[in-house]
């Protein structure tokens, strides 16, 4: 019996398309302006920025903790019993909590500039990309996820990257205008806010109220595990430029980084939209079957499988001619760099399906923290070996050497559960 029908195959092809139309433009327009970027700034000024944006990258989180996903589950079961004041509840609760990780991120970034110097070079470029952090993170989309309206974020999102792309070429045209680089991110995030915010107070009537203590506690605990996977997310894709602008101290070398890593982030977004084309189709299979755990296994193999191998064979080969698009100095370096992220790409895929498809889901959330975190202080042993040994290639290896880590520790656990769980 083959895995999928064929109106299986055919919901897929219309789903990916329609998903890789606003989600892949959104995605690829900014990596089309990156050329652009690097030409008229120069790589040391695109080093310079990306070593900001990768800070801001983990106030970002922050400050958006784990509200995406607990928000959206808290939201889906008030909509569906029709209760308005409940959902105003958690969206004020919601927006209290992310107004303390504010509060927070801003004396951390107070901090950050005054004891270290590498931060305090790049302290307005930090600044400006810290409201870039506000806006994204307050942009509600865990209420448009939950009361079934996402094509409004997707649209609210397609439209900003289509506005900054149109406005950078105009104002940006020196390396001195690299800040008003930055201040066009900020000022249209700053307007996808408002706008997003209108519409859930005058279309959806959703109010904010007084905040409770408790309830903001809560919110901040039922998001704590997802928070964390956030990190390690972040770990995995930023944490390198960041430990190369302390260490390597060379803006073109972490400009060079930041762009293959830009590329690598290019690729992983195709790889989740094809992801979220399959999502409905898969889900309705996973419900009809009493062997969940056998059925996602299946999936892995026949699925997942394959679509990692295509994605990393074609990233591997086209890598010379992807990068020839935005650099043409040290080719052969960025190219080894790029493929050695490909490789990731494999370990890192798995890792995510084994993590959110299996041991969440099994209610195994402590245990996948625990690893985590593990894999955490492990990356940061990784990159001081790594880089010290091979520069900037090192970020990448350790980068690999820790998804490799997490598949090991999870791999590990299933078979201990399986026996002995």
């Amino acid at each position: 019996m083959q895995f999928f029908s064929s109106e299986d195959k055919y919901l897929f092809i219309k789903n990916f398309v329609n998903l890789a139309f606003v989600k892949g433009i959104s995605k690829l327009l900014p990596l089309f302006i990156t050329g652009y970027t690097i030409s008229t700034l120069g790589m040391f000024e695109f080093g310079r920025l990306g070593f900001a944006r990768a800070i801001a990258f983990y106030f970002t989180t922050l400050i958006a903790y784990g509200f995406d996903y607990t928000g959206a589950q808290q939201i889906v079961q008030a909509y569906s019993q029709k209760h308005k004041i409940k959902l105003n509840y958690i969206f004020t609760n919601i927006l209290s909590s992310q107004v303390i990780t504010i509060l927070l991120c801003f004396c951390l970034y107070l901090g950050l500039v005054k004891h270290f110097p590498a931060i305090a070079e790049v302290k307005m470029e930090l600044l400006y990309f810290f409201g870039i952090s506000i806006f994204s993170a307050l942009f509600p989309i865990y209420i448009f996820h939950g009361i079934n309206q996402i094509w409004i974020v997707s649209l609210l999102s397609l439209l900003s990257k289509i506005t900054i792309c149109a406005l950078i070429p105009f104002f940006v045209k020196t390396p001195d205008d690299k800040l008003t680089f930055i201040f066009i991110h900020v000022a249209v995030d700053c307007v996808r806010l408002i706008i997003s915010y209108l519409i859930l107070f005058f279309y959806f009537k959703i109010r904010i109220t007084v905040p409770n203590v408790l309830d903001v506690v809560e919110q901040f605990r039922n998001g704590f595990s997802f928070f964390v996977y956030k990190c390690y997310l972040l770990f995995s894709t930023k944490f390198s430029i960041v430990f190369l602008g302390f260490v390597v101290h060379d803006a073109v070398l972490i400009g060079i980084f930041s762009l293959c890593n830009q590329i690598f982030g290019a690729v992983k977004e195709i790889y989740n939209v094809a992801l979220q084309a399959l999502y409905p189709i898969v889900s309705t299979k996973f419900s009809s079957r009493d062997n969940a755990q056998g059925f996602l296994f299946k999936y892995l193999f026949v699925v997942i499988c394959p679509m990692i191998i295509i994605f990393s064979l074609l990233n591997y080969i086209l890598a010379p001619y992807i990068l020839n698009l935005f650099i043409t100095e040290n080719l052969a370096l960025n190219v080894s760099l790029l493929r050695v992220f490909t490789i990731v790409f494999v370990v890192g895929a798995l890792n995510e399906f084994l993590g959110t498809n299996i041991l969440i889901p099994m209610r195994k959330s402590v245990a996948f923290v625990v690893m985590i975190i593990a894999c955490i202080f492990l990356s940061v042993i990784f990159h001081v070996y790594f880089v010290n040994a091979y520069g900037i290639l090192g970020g990448g290896y350790a980068t690999f050497f820790q998804e490799v880590s997490l598949l090991l520790l999870q791999i590990a656990f299933f078979l201990f559960y399986q026996f002995f769980g």
